[in-house]
């Protein structure tokens, strides 16, 4: 096992699949302990199996991350569990399910996403902050997106969230940095991820390897990215060893925020 995250306790939501469940384990193999956090009990479950497989520990929770409730639940059963919290990793996040401009998307699905990428990160923030604070230490990485970055056309919903949290990444970092708390942000490109192939439900054989095709072109790297490739973006944010790194936003995109 790697080393660089012994004795820290990281709390990860979306933890169930693809860039969460990738930093759960990239966490466990370099000695760190995970609380793992998903809406489905079956994928978080699964997530710690591999944890543990791997020689990791940690617990696993059913979280929704909009109910305040679950949220304030999960920080209090890592505090009792463990002690105290280093990390948390905002993970969870949903997609916009239709392509439509701004001016045609539903009141229902703009707050549904809002909810989840936006609030539910702040809600998080919100309790690990509380633990934190008064430890004098921390790390916060915030999964945003190249939507934060730049316009996605028929994504408003999807692309504003992530311009959120991006702010709500900054602003945390400089009201915090002083109390020994970094809070960062990556910004994944096309990373081929169960909620990315999720997109091309419906879809041809044919189809949906045109669509991913699309996808990667994309990208100056000429192909997708993959979970543990963010998941390493993420730990290097989160360790020790970047300590003077603070309010940054990570591209991690094969370049295309560059073109």
């Amino acid at each position: 096992m790697a080393g660089g995250f012994e004795n820290k306790i990281a709390v990860v939501t979306g933890a169930g699949s693809g860039i969460g469940r990738a930093v759960s384990l990239a966490f466990a193999n370099s000695g760190g302990t995970v609380a793992v956090a998903d809406l489905n009990e079956g994928a978080a479950a699964e997530t710690l199996e591999m944890v543990v497989r791997t020689g990791g520990s940690g617990i696993a929770r059913i979280v929704d991350v909009t109910n305040a409730a679950e949220v304030a639940r999960l920080f209090e059963d890592a505090k009792h569990e463990f002690g105290h919290v280093d990390i948390l990793v905002n993970s969870a996040g949903i997609t916009q399910s239709g392509a439509n401009r701004a001016g045609e998307v539903s009141e229902e699905e703009w707050s549904r996403i809002f909810s989840v990428n936006t609030t539910g990160s702040w809600l998080c923030m919100k309790h690990a902050l509380a633990l934190m604070e008064p430890r004098g230490a921390g790390a916060i990485v915030n999964v945003a997106s190249i939507a934060g970055l730049r316009p996605v056309p028929n994504q408003a919903a999807y692309v504003a969230s992530k311009h959120a949290l991006i702010g709500l990444t900054k602003c945390a970092a400089v009201e915090y940095g002083a109390a020994g708390i970094r809070v960062n942000a990556v910004c994944p490109g096309g990373i081929d991820t169960p909620m990315l192939r999720a997109n091309l439900d419906g879809l041809t054989e044919e189809q949906a390897a045109g669509a991913m095709q699309a996808m990667a072109a994309l990208h100056p790297a000429n192909r997708l990215g993959e979970a543990g490739e963010i998941a390493d973006a993420i730990l290097f944010l989160a360790a020790d060893t970047s300590s003077f790194v603070n309010g940054a936003i990570l591209s991690a995109d094969g370049g295309w925020a560059a073109t």
